[in-house]
């Protein structure tokens, strides 16, 4: 935070950091060698470790830029809901959302952005768009997440809630596998197995929601139908860091 951790800025200018520095605070991107500065050295890989092990950062390896790493607890813009977002969507709705739970779900989501290949073998390259309350990240070539968190001082918020919403149909059932499979991994490593939350789904064209158990006895479409295309089983253990 740039406003608990002052830096000694004629020192960063020395050091050629100035870059850096400023990649931290406006972006929520950090260097290489500003962790160095930051950490010294031989602490480095250490808390480079433990800082992925808790999520709270993901090596930022979606384009060919230079090695970085996204730090999502940083990211101070607001995304401004001007329109609807495009898809259909789930929403995991929680009596209580400690700070901290979605900036490591989009952690998790850029980590596995990050490892898949398209089908040319080449990484990613659509640029997520991040924001401090919603994401929209590519998971796989083609396959767009889209993330919003509804906060309960949000206009009309009656909960907490994270809304997934997915555009192409055929990702949906997939994409809402992996998206409970992130929180349950986030719930149980950092959150002591605390956090609880109901999953409602929509239904188009009436764009009703549907409890999890309707949804399943209904095998209401797209999510539990079993036309997905692409059904693998995903677990929490799955999502590895």
């Amino acid at each position: 935070d740039g406003q608990l951790h002052q830096f000694d800025m004629e020192e960063i200018k020395k050091l050629g950091l100035e870059k850096d520095v400023r990649m931290v605070f406006e972006h929520a991107k950090a260097s290489y060698d500003f962790f160095e500065y930051v950490w010294g050295k031989v602490n480095l890989d250490f808390f480079l470790d433990l800082m992925r092990q808790t999520m709270l950062l993901s090596d930022w390896d979606v384009s060919n830029q230079q090695q970085s790493f996204l730090i999502p607890s940083l990211i101070q813009d607001k995304f401004e809901y001007t329109k609807g977002i495009v898809g259909i969507r789930c929403i995991f709705e929680f009596d209580f959302l400690p700070l901290g739970v979605f900036q490591r779900l989009l952690s998790l989501c850029i980590l596995q952005s990050s490892r898949q290949k398209n089908k040319n073998g080449t990484t990613i390259k659509l640029e997520p768009e991040l924001y401090s309350n919603f994401g929209a990240i590519e998971l796989q070539e083609g396959f767009v997440l889209r993330l919003q968190l509804q906060e309960q001082n949000d206009t009309l918020a009656s909960s907490q809630a994270i809304f997934a919403f997915f555009e192409d149909w055929t990702f949906a059932s997939k994409g809402y596998e992996i998206v409970k499979a992130m929180l349950e991994k986030i719930n149980y490593d950092v959150m002591g197995s605390g956090l609880t939350w109901n999953v409602l789904f929509e239904s188009k064209p009436n764009q009703e929601l549907v409890s999890l158990s309707a949804a399943r006895a209904q095998k209401l479409h797209p999510w539990f139908d079993g036309n997905d295309g692409d059904k693998t089983q995903i677990t929490s253990r799955n999502v590895d860091i």
